[in-house]
């Protein structure tokens, strides 16, 4: 189990990383051991200590993304992706995000026009 400032630490390689570009493989394995001089001491000294560290960092990073919205136009068959719900609030010309939360939540259509769903992307297509 990691720790509160190995969490920290985690959430701001994250934060970088969807910053600066996405790393994989061998590249990402170098990002996060390359941290330990960045922030002053070891994350693991074990490999499943880095495993647990390395899925944190992955976790941060599909939790920020997950936070996008999706909507689609039934009309025009178009659809627009808006990073947070107050963005697709005033895109569609919504007056609460409340009641967007409730039509993603029951997977309705709003003003017979919308769909409104969270857009989840998976790792490997960042």
């Amino acid at each position: 189990m990691l720790n509160k400032n190995k969490l920290d630490v985690a959430s701001k390689m994250a934060t970088q990383l969807l910053k600066e570009g996405m790393l994989w493989g061998e590249e990402l394995e170098n990002f996060i051991k390359s941290g330990k001089g960045r922030y002053g001491y070891t994350f693991y000294t074990t490999e499943e200590e880095y495993l647990e560290f390395e899925n944190a960092v992955l976790d941060y990073i599909e939790k920020r993304i997950n936070k996008q919205v999706k909507v689609t136009d039934i009309k025009t068959k178009t659809s627009a992706i808006y990073k947070g719900i107050s963005e697709a609030t005033k895109g569609i010309r919504c007056n609460s995000p409340g009641s967007l939360y409730y039509y993603i939540k029951y997977k309705k259509i709003y003003k017979n026009r919308y769909l409104i769903e969270h857009s989840r992307p998976k790792l490997n297509e960042i």
